[in-house]
């Protein structure tokens, strides 16, 4: 059997247009659950040898906002803002007697502290992560 995973990515241009509801968050928010994971995920099949034939499309407007240093700012600034609520959620959860939701809270901040690192390790350029491994085979 064949699987074909198209990745398509497009955004309307949302830096400098402030940050919620349709600002840069809007971009953070989809570095944080796609192209974040997705670059930890292929780096890790990389580092294990697995072959992961991967086609990604990045628009122009796109790749313009990934390679911005706004973007970098306000990737950072994100995703500050979410290890501070992951800090403070326990306290939040003993408060509303619903203790038992503090695994998932746990399990965000390690998730986004992960990917923080993940960022900063490529130095805040996701576009060239992805070209490196375009240019290594590992992402077309």
């Amino acid at each position: 059997m064949r699987f074909v995973l198209a990745l398509h990515s497009h955004l309307p241009y949302v830096l400098n247009h402030g940050r919620w509801p349709h600002g840069s968050d809007w971009l953070c928010e989809a570095a944080l659950d796609t192209y974040l994971p997705l670059l930890d995920a292929l780096l890790t099949l990389e580092r294990e040898g697995v072959a992961a034939p991967v086609t990604l499309g990045v628009t122009p407007v796109l790749a313009n906002q990934l390679a911005s240093p706004t973007f970098v700012t306000e990737l950072e600034h994100f995703l500050g803002h979410r290890l501070e609520t992951a800090a403070t959620a326990e306290a939040s959860l003993a408060a509303t007697d619903d203790l038992g939701l503090a695994p998932i809270a746990q399990f965000w901040e390690h998730r986004i502290r992960h990917l923080l690192e993940l960022f900063r390790r490529v130095d805040g350029n996701l576009i060239e992560a992805f070209g490196g491994l375009a240019r290594r085979g590992r992402l077309s």
